[in-house]
């Protein structure tokens, strides 16, 4: 089986500067625009995702952006508590509560890359998550959506 080596962050051409890898309940510290990544961990470290084309080892489960990071990452907790302002918080919510997903007794973990405004996190958005799909045949587990999926496929590198 493929397993992921070669999406790390970059974007078109643009080395990304991301926060450290920090516990959900961890406050952020930046209330800005930002393109953010979420992962699930066990005590052995990211688990690993079976994806169609591969097999993603970094555990991602989402990739989003927002015009307000900490405001964004206090919607996600509370989603996954109470199943309310967040859509990937939401999914979570469900998968935590009637899957053996809470058996493993995950953790999940958040990090974020400053953008200069709003348009340009959904741009990094838009490419990261369309750099998975071309690595991994699907979006992240959470990703319900496609940002921009009729626009520009072009990444920095070919994946194939």
């Amino acid at each position: 089986m493929k397993v992921q080596t070669t999406l790390q962050g970059k974007l078109a051409g643009k080395r990304m500067s991301w926060s450290e890898w920090q516990p959900l309940n961890a406050k952020s510290g930046y209330d800005g625009p930002a393109v953010y990544e979420v992962r699930i961990l066990n005590s052995a470290g990211p688990m690993p995702v079976p994806r169609f084309l591969a097999t993603d080892i970094r555990g991602l489960l989402s990739i989003g952006e927002s015009g307000r990071m900490e405001e964004r990452r206090r919607q996600l907790v509370c989603a996954m508590e109470k199943c309310y302002g967040h859509s990937e918080g939401n999914l979570l919510y469900y998968l935590l509560r009637h899957t053996r997903l809470k058996d493993l007794h995950p953790t999940i973990e958040y990090r974020f890359s400053k953008e200069a405004d709003k348009a340009a996190a959904k741009v990094a958005e838009a490419k990261m998550i369309k750099e998975y799909i071309q690595e991994f045949g699907e979006p992240p587990p959470l990703n319900c959506a496609i940002p921009d999926r009729y626009g520009e496929w072009t990444c920095d590198e070919d994946v194939r």
